[in-house]
């Protein structure tokens, strides 16, 4: 194990796999809490060469994560690698003296109703909301709102717990749903406080911008567009980077996110927030992640900009200035695959999909005889394919087309 380590809160597999290529090997030391531990079998599964060591404890509890802190060798720089390790990281950062995003920040960006209540101070546009303390009074929001609502938890990620609802009583059975919504990957055994946002539905274009940050000053700024699974659970169903916007309309969402961090106090790190861009072509703030965003945006970044983003992010933590594209070099996007519910009995065309020019990468998650549920959350996709052109919508196409050419064959009824 290094002797200045980097420590990284929450195991991110695809962020440590990417970092091989900056640090050296046993050079990371993961902090995870030990059900997560257990039940992603890390000890045994991990295989980023640049991980040494895995320290079991629960973190995101204040008088365990104090323990391991006087515990903790100094690091040269602490990372975020999961939503849930926000929190922590910032405290650690501040404990040693590092680059971070400062644990005031911090609690802002993991509490969703926090930050629509600073963003609202700083003059961000919010929708009409509330936090809901028990379902009759998400019922009793609903019923006094245009419709449709949405029903969110707080302090949750990956769409889980999100539902549009299309009066009282669905409002109220959401609510149930958005308290404590089932996350057995991340979430310890104990669960992780939440509560529960019930807002009006703002209609418009989405995007995502995802922010380099130094001191406080933006270094680096992409703007990602959203496709959205149709229906009551809005599920992220691909990303083009970059958006293809006009200046005002990039100004205006750059803006935006710059408002945001002069309005929570955010230091150094990166940020990946979620917009909508309304009819009056007003970003609307939706969420924002103070991590590193997934769904393989960054390597959609990478390949667009030309740049590694999470080298760039890791040389931000540990006091440096990277050097940063002024302007992207091509294109790149992903597609999410989503079969009707029910047993898989074939799968075909994965070859066809990957002859598709342009399509640098295609998964498919399930086999013959798996089950496919309900789309509901970004964990029940069941595979993807990425592509890089010269131009966002030249990839854009090509992730179309290798869609087309997958078919996941299932059939309804138990499985």
């Amino acid at each position: 194990m290094a002797a200045d380590p980097v420590v990284m809160f929450g195991y991110s597999a695809g962020l440590a796999a990417r970092l091989d290529a900056s640090l050296e090997p046993g050079s990371v030391l993961v902090v995870e809490e030990p059900d997560v531990v257990h039940r992603r079998d890390l000890h045994r599964t991990v295989t980023a060469v640049c991980v040494g060591r895995i320290v079991e404890c629960e973190y995101q509890l204040a008088g365990p994560l104090d323990t391991v802190l006087d515990t903790l060798p100094p690091p040269r720089a602490v990372l975020t690698g999961v939503e849930y390790g926000v929190r922590a990281a910032a405290r650690a950062a501040e404990r040693f003296g590092l680059p971070g995003q400062g644990a005031g920040a911090a609690e802002l960006f993991t509490d969703k109703a926090l930050l629509r209540a600073a963003a609202g101070r700083a003059g961000l546009r919010n929708p009409r909301h509330v936090v809901a303390q028990d379902p009759a009074a998400a019922a009793e929001f609903v019923r006094t709102a245009p419709l449709p609502c949405v029903v969110k938890p707080t302090a949750r990620h990956a769409s889980l717990g999100v539902r549009i609802v299309h009066g009282p009583d669905a409002a109220a059975q959401a609510w149930e749903q958005a308290r404590a919504p089932e996350e057995p990957l991340l979430v310890p055994d104990r669960g992780i406080t939440s509560q529960v946002l019930v807002e009006e539905l703002v209609v418009g274009r989405e995007f995502s911008v995802e922010m380099l940050v130094r001191a406080g000053v933006p270094v680096f700024t992409n703007i990602t567009a959203k496709h959205l699974l149709a229906g009551d659970h809005p599920v992220d169903m691909g990303h083009d980077v970059p958006a293809a916007l006009s200046p005002p309309e990039q100004a205006a969402l750059t803006g935006a996110m710059t408002t945001l961090i002069r309005a929570t106090g955010y230091g150094t790190g990166v940020l990946h927030g979620e917009w909508i861009v309304d009819a009056d072509r007003v970003p609307v703030l939706l969420e924002c992640a103070a991590r590193m965003p997934g769904d393989s945006l960054c390597e959609l970044i990478d390949r667009a900009w030309g740049f590694d983003v999470a080298a760039a992010y890791l040389e931000l933590l540990t006091g440096g200035m990277p050097a940063v594209p002024e302007r992207p070099v091509g294109g790149a996007a992903i597609r999410f695959l989503a079969p009707a519910p029910g047993r898989v009995s074939a799968v075909h065309g994965t070859d066809r999909a990957r002859e598709v020019p342009h399509v640098i990468e295609v998964e498919v998650d399930v086999v013959a005889g798996d089950r496919v549920p309900e789309l509901h959350s970004s964990w029940d996709r069941c595979g993807h394919v990425v592509a890089a052109a010269p131009t966002p919508a030249a990839a854009a196409a090509a992730t179309a087309a290798a869609v087309a050419a997958i078919g996941i064959v299932t059939e309804p009824g138990p499985g």
